[in-house]
């Protein structure tokens, strides 16, 4: 593994995260920590988790969540859905934010007043270098803002 890598590390600690969480239930004598739920039968593609994931209710849930772009330690199990933590700076100017396995979507505050759509924005290039996804003037980039 290389060890400038971001994407290396989020993965081992996501693949950790689900390992504890797939396995971890009241039957195996693990401690879940408060306002978690367990999930079970998870498979990892590399890129997406899916997971049946238990419900307040106590029902299990289909979900699924691309991860490469979590914050290590940054996912839980949201009433039956998986949820997490972006990277980036990004997200303290931008809102309604979505993604998928390569793509983001979010609406981001520009410097005078305003907002714009950014969609279909390729953040895999932003962590296969291991940038940052910056909110420029409302336009979602790598690295810095020039």
């Amino acid at each position: 593994m290389d060890p400038h890598d971001r994407s290396s590390g989020v993965k081992i600690a996501v693949l950790s995260f689900f390992f504890v969480l797939c396995l971890a239930s009241p039957s195996t004598g693990l401690d879940i920590p408060p306002g978690s739920w367990s999930c079970r039968e998870c498979t990892d593609d590399g890129s997406t988790v899916r997971c049946q994931c238990k419900t307040k209710k106590g029902s299990w849930n289909n979900t699924g969540l691309a991860y490469r772009i979590c914050e290590p330690n940054k996912i839980w199990n949201d009433n039956g859905t998986l949820k997490c933590t972006p990277q980036g700076s990004f997200k303290r100017s931008c809102s309604s934010v979505s993604w998928n396995e390569s793509f983001l979507t979010a609406k981001c505050n520009k410097k005078k007043q305003g907002t714009t759509w950014n969609s279909g924005f390729n953040y895999g290039q932003c962590l296969n270098n291991g940038q940052d996804i910056t909110n420029c003037d409302g336009s979602l980039r790598c690295g810095g803002c020039n």
